[in-house]
């Protein structure tokens, strides 16, 4: 997942990132910790995934969003 969100950003920057999760904080920080060390984003937020979401990903979802550039 980290490799396709690294070939997508290329560099750009400002880069800001978000990590949703699924009843996973624990991992969904991880991640999050990973991406700020690999990317330095001006933002980076962690969130869960609505009930609606969740209700069809199921528990331990976790998913990036990201934009990059201006």
């Amino acid at each position: 997942m980290v490799g396709l969100v690294e070939k997508d950003i290329a560099g750009r920057t400002p880069v800001r990132l978000s990590v949703f999760h699924c009843n996973v904080p624990e991992l969904a920080q991880i991640l999050l910790d990973r991406l700020v060390k690999q990317f330095h984003p001006e933002e980076a937020i962690m969130s869960w995934v609505s009930p609606v979401v969740g209700s069809h990903v199921g528990p331990g979802t976790i998913s990036i969003a990201y934009q990059a550039g201006l």
